[in-house]
């Protein structure tokens, strides 16, 4: 009976992960992310990417300045909203 029950459950098993095999996730990452934000101003930027959080990673702003540094940057820091509004306009043009 033991015997049974446990071929029952290798055989499950088996099937579970054969069904998986179908809806693999990537396995290779080919982006990194802000795991931690800063909301200490940034000179000299000239562009800027929005991060959405989806664990690990933290919503953020991300500046790229002229030296093309990425920073992580909390999006709710006072000076971000107008320095987001004037690139946006920069781009515009």
């Amino acid at each position: 009976m033991k015997y049974m029950l446990m071929l029952a459950v290798v055989g499950m098993l088996f099937a579970s992960a054969a069904a998986l095999g179908r809806f693999r996730m990537p396995t290779v990452v080919t982006t990194t992310c802000c795991k931690e934000v800063s909301s200490a101003m940034i000179k000299n930027i000239i562009d800027f990417k929005l991060q959405y959080a989806q664990p690990p990673c933290l919503k953020a702003i991300i500046f790229i300045t002229t030296d093309q540094k990425q920073y992580c940057t909390d999006p709710n820091a006072r000076w971000v909203a107008k320095r987001l509004k004037e690139l946006s306009a920069l781009k515009k043009q």
